[in-house]
């Protein structure tokens, strides 16, 4: 019988590969926000084979920065007295 952590690894290259790319691109923002003396970045929600909903996505490359080491975290903001749905962000420390 298969185990989560083999098939976690059965696509782990071809996610790799694919985050690989939209990091190269979120690396350019982060240095970007990181300059400006940000410490609260909107985590983007890249195109992958697969996964067809924004939150998903998100979700997805958020999970892979955190693999990263990255400080990821989902919040729910609260605009005009209306509850938005929850976004990942990166926090730079």
């Amino acid at each position: 019988m298969i185990t989560p952590e083999e098939l976690y690894n059965i696509g782990k290259q071809e996610r790799e590969a694919a985050f690989a790319k939209e990091m190269e691109e979120f690396e350019e923002v982060l240095i970007e926000k990181a300059k400006k003396g940000m410490k609260k970045v909107h985590v983007p929600a890249p195109k992958i084979e697969g996964l067809f909903y924004y939150d998903e996505r998100q979700e997805a490359f958020a999970s892979y920065l955190m693999d990263k080491g990255f400080k990821v975290r989902k919040e729910v903001e609260i605009i005009g007295g209306v509850r938005q749905e929850p976004e990942w962000y990166l926090y730079i420390y």
